[in-house]
């Protein structure tokens, strides 16, 4: 959804169609590798540090408590 959002926000019309789309892409995977491989980081860390379950209730409970914060930006 948001790639085709990207194309038809972001591409040139006519002869600069490719290059526009070339430069999409290469936005794309400049800011998408980064960010998944931090994502898989963390969440590898998370994984370790969740091992207690003391900790997993901790985090549990933070979670849900910032879950349920949204509701204010909800309503």
């Amino acid at each position: 959804m948001m790639a085709l959002a990207s194309v038809g926000t972001f591409s040139l019309p006519g002869e600069h169609y490719t290059q526009s789309g070339i430069a999409i892409v290469t936005a794309f995977a400049m800011i998408g590798f980064p960010s998944i491989s931090l994502w898989a980081a963390v969440g590898a860390k998370i994984r370790v540090w969740l091992s207690s379950p003391t900790r997993r209730r901790q985090f549990n409970l933070s979670m849900g408590a910032a879950t349920a914060a949204t509701i204010f930006l909800i309503v």
